[in-house]
């Protein structure tokens, strides 16, 4: 009951706000705004009229970005996001899933997290719909994600661990993140040094050799990757920590979790621009990508391998 009534004053504030860009060209919202708005979208995720366009959840796209702050992104590399992954996104039909997570200093299990659903686009429109509705609803929509977004990765606190693999096995065990279900699509933006424990990076071995010394622990940490499901890595490079071998690092052990090799992609921040690294040495910095995304990759709203061929 309570529930039902907190719902209806949200649905009520998201009304009054939505008159508002009937007159109005809004471009901030207040505090009070984005915690509605932000109610607003991911409620509607479980509405009835969502739930008859998905009648199978696993076909549902279900997009989420995972920032990893535990160095803290600078100005060039929050606007790229912005960019690329926040402003640039696009979907296909309501109800599609798009979250964010921010990794920094917080326990895994407290870190900020949102997810919404998109809003009917303008060409799913019918001939008798209210277009006016349905545009302030849009903008509203991505007003909410790119607000959210800069406050998010803006509050992020550095941490002295980067648990990148323990990270991702909570994104995809863990009810909280709801990346369980769909057809999903993670993006991981990182500078990809994984420091834990268990895995340390900074002496750039091998995953073969990895694998090897922790062969338990791996095994425990399985992310039991479907076959569906796509990655994609766009990679800082941090005072050239990340060169070509760490990448590859990366790519074998997705394989590993049982990623198709079609269906991951990587990009790196500075291309193959060559970069003094502490040890003196000019090591290439990466491809600029590794298998070309279909259709937009992560900020399209499908992945259609269908007329894909290496």
């Amino acid at each position: 009951m309570l529930r039902g009534i907190k719902l209806f004053k949200i649905a009520l504030s998201i009304s009054l706000l939505f008159s508002s860009f009937f007159i109005n060209a809004i471009e901030k919202l207040t505090a009070q705004q984005l915690k509605d708005s932000l109610a607003y979208f991911e409620a509607k995720c479980d509405s009835p009229e969502i739930k008859k366009i998905y009648k199978d959840g696993n076909k549902r796209p279900n997009r989420l970005l995972l920032i990893d702050s535990t160095d803290l992104l600078n100005e060039a590399q929050i606007e790229y996001l912005a960019d690329n992954y926040i402003r640039g996104v696009s979907w296909k039909n309501a109800g599609e899933i798009m979250s964010i997570v921010v990794l920094d200093n917080k326990p895994i299990s407290q870190l900020d997290r949102i997810t919404m659903c998109s809003p009917l686009p303008l060409d799913k429109i019918g001939f008798f719909d209210a277009k006016k509705p349905v545009k302030s609803e849009i903008e509203l929509y991505k007003i909410t994600l790119a607000t959210k977004f800069e406050q998010m990765v803006r509050s992020a606190k550095k941490a002295k661990e980067t648990r990148l693999i323990e990270t991702l096995f909570s994104l995809y065990t863990n009810k909280r993140f709801k990346f369980m279900e769909g057809d999903r699509k993670l993006l991981i933006t990182s500078d990809l040094m994984q420091n834990s424990p268990e895995v340390k990076l900074m002496t750039q071995p091998t995953f073969k050799e990895t694998l090897k010394k922790n062969k338990a622990w791996f095994q425990i940490s399985k992310l039991r990757l479907r076959k569906t499901d796509v990655v994609e890595l766009y990679y800082f490079q941090t005072k050239c920590k990340v060169n070509l071998n760490t990448l590859r690092w990366w790519q074998n052990y997705f394989i590993n979790e049982g990623v198709d090799n079609k269906r991951f992609f990587f990009k790196a921040e500075n291309g193959i621009s060559q970069k003094p690294c502490a040890s003196g040495r000019s090591d290439q910095g990466g491809p600029i990508i590794n298998n070309d995304p279909i259709n937009g990759g992560w900020s399209g709203s499908s992945f259609d391998l269908s007329s894909y061929s290496p």
